[in-house]
């Protein structure tokens, strides 16, 4: 396994989910980046280039598929690793998350905490093989 520390951005403007999930993705050893709105998730992503973006769909300021749409368009963005977590689920919302080269959409109220940090290191290790990185 490499040393790097990887870093995940965490896009969620419900503070008890951000606070419990980011807990819990520090435990793993993960650096994790909080943004309580779409603007401030985008302006995080692009700056920082985390190694995963954990995003909701309803954010204040910007939301998610607009955040991620803009993500998209950035020579790094266009390969970010990027997870919705949301509670949305109409299948509308799911087709248009899936057309933004989403590799997951979780629903909140049907993943745990375990469910989710799983899912964020199994993102994690592609992004690493594809970066050549040695584990």
């Amino acid at each position: 396994m490499d040393d790097q520390i990887h870093t995940v951005l965490l896009v969620e403007d419900e503070s008890a989910v951000s606070n419990v999930l980011g807990s819990a993705l520090e435990r793993e050893g993960y650096k994790v980046l909080k943004a309580g709105n779409g603007e401030d998730g985008l302006r995080i992503a692009l700056l920082d280039h985390p190694d995963v973006i954990l995003a909701d769909l309803v954010l204040p300021r910007m939301g998610g598929l607009e955040m991620i749409r803009t993500i998209r368009k950035d020579p790094w963005g266009a390969k970010a690793e990027i997870i919705i977590l949301t509670n949305v689920s109409d299948v509308q919302t799911l087709e248009e998350a899936m057309s933004q080269d989403t590799f997951f959409y979780m629903v909140k109220g049907d993943s745990s905490m375990e469910d989710i940090v799983k899912k964020v290191r199994s993102r994690i290790e592609v992004h690493a093989d594809q970066a050549g990185e040695i584990k």
